[in-house]
């Protein structure tokens, strides 16, 4: 059901041309000598001079995480905190510090893109070297503003505040339990100008 969403999301939102603001840096994060953290910091200048609204939200694609953990800037700052025998620990909640960020979030859903009896086909969902920087409202309301939202339908019979709801039962004819998942939902783009891809 996440894969669901995350489907969803990658092709609807993130890519160029959904916000207002579309740059490319002109190297990518494996290169030593590129700015992942002046990049990150000027994107955020930018939304928060045209709009008020400083993002506080990242999200990558994998290949993008990966480069910006092994990245020797984001490493250089994180490794003051290294132990004797305790290498320094990368994690997504101290480059979000780091980066002034409330969160980051990494595109990890795996999808098989084979038709059904042809050999698999995984890869990730966000596969590109991609970063979207964001506002999120950290209260959702109908005033409050946001780069998109996500609507549920908690009226959807036994859903739950997602939008979700989940059904299990007994198969005996073909000796298995069956699980079934429900989801009544839809993502918005509301203010293009609070995104920076």
């Amino acid at each position: 059901a996440l894969n669901n969403r995350e489907a969803y999301f990658a092709p609807s939102f993130f890519q160029p041309g959904i916000c207002d603001t579309h740059v490319t840096t002109g190297m990518n994060w494996d290169d030593a000598a590129s700015t992942p953290i002046e990049d990150i910091r000027t994107g955020q200048t930018v939304v928060l001079g045209n709009t008020g609204f400083r993002p506080n939200t990242m999200v990558l694609g994998k290949g993008a995480w990966d480069l910006l953990v092994d990245h020797p800037d984001i490493v250089g700052r994180v490794n003051a905190g290294q132990t004797p025998g305790g290498p320094a620990t990368v994690l997504r909640n101290t480059v979000a510090q780091l980066l002034e960020l409330d969160q980051i979030l990494v595109m990890e859903a795996v999808q098989n893109t084979a038709g059904k009896g042809l050999a698999d086909s995984l890869g990730f969902i966000g596969t590109s070297l991609d970063a979207l920087l964001c506002y999120s409202a950290p209260s959702p309301g109908l005033m409050v503003p946001a780069a998109g939202y996500t609507f549920s339908w908690t009226g959807f019979l036994g859903a739950s505040q997602n939008g979700m709801r989940m059904k299990r039962f007994r198969m005996d004819h073909l000796e298995s339990d069956r699980v079934e998942i429900d989801q009544a939902y839809d993502q918005k783009l509301v203010a293009s100008e609070l995104g920076y891809f």
